[in-house]
């Protein structure tokens, strides 16, 4: 499986549909982003934080990412398919030098992805001791020792309370104190940015504790805590 880019849900090249950045980009010019999620209140964070409009937001967006092409889950491509028709599959518009690499089926069925923060796949790195830094907080952790979120499920946690600590925090008060605005601003800046991400999130320990102990609490113990 893979993530479809413009609404983090899960996607594959098989049912999904490929657009090249260029095809995308004039999706983009006629309109076309995120219609809900995360990825849309991605957007309209990035776009009051910038002063501009949602559309004019989301094709910064889609600038800064480069010339990968675009996979879109059904859901998406049905919606871009009424601005630019495209047929569904791995060939139907990412160019050659983007598209996934044939791999050999494994012998075993895969077993099936599991939902919640995971472990990194170790095999693609020297060792469980090989170290990351944190997305959050940007001290180094182990690859063995860290936790994964999707930007999906940061994005909840963030609205909960999550907040970036340590280094990570003092980045985004220097980002609001070179822009002129509020700490809550520029935290409402760190979200978007999580909401429109389509790479996985690496938490260290400390960071993937804090995250797990808000996961745990129920609505009633944020009222308390914030009465």
């Amino acid at each position: 499986m893979a993530i479809c880019d413009v609404c983090n849900e899960e996607a594959s090249y098989e049912t999904g549909t490929c657009y090249t950045a260029r095809e995308f980009r004039l999706l983009v010019s006629q309109g076309f982003m995120p219609e809900d999620g995360a990825a849309r209140a991605g957007v309209q964070l990035v776009a009051k934080l910038s002063g501009v409009s949602e559309r004019q937001a989301y094709a910064m967006v889609v600038e800064e990412a480069g010339t990968d092409g675009w996979l879109l889950c059904p859901r998406c491509a049905a919606r871009a398919g009424k601005l630019l028709p495209k047929p569904a599959g791995t060939g139907a518009g990412r160019d050659k030098s983007t598209a996934p690499p044939v791999q050999t089926p494994p012998a075993q069925p895969a077993p099936p992805a599991q939902p919640g923060p995971r472990r990194l796949p170790t095999a693609a790195y020297s060792s469980s001791e090989s170290m990351l830094v944190c997305d959050v907080c940007k001290e180094e952790a182990s690859v063995g020792s860290g936790t994964v979120y999707t930007p999906r499920e940061l994005f909840r946690l963030t609205s909960k309370g999550f907040k970036p600590v340590g280094v990570g925090r003092a980045d985004l008060m220097a980002l609001a104190k070179t822009h002129r605005i509020s700490e809550r601003e520029a935290i409402d800046y760190w979200r978007g940015q999580i909401g429109l991400s389509t790479d996985d999130w690496f938490l260290c320990p400390t960071c993937a504790a804090r995250a797990e102990d808000i996961k745990a609490k129920r609505w009633w113990q944020f009222w308390k805590v914030g009465s």
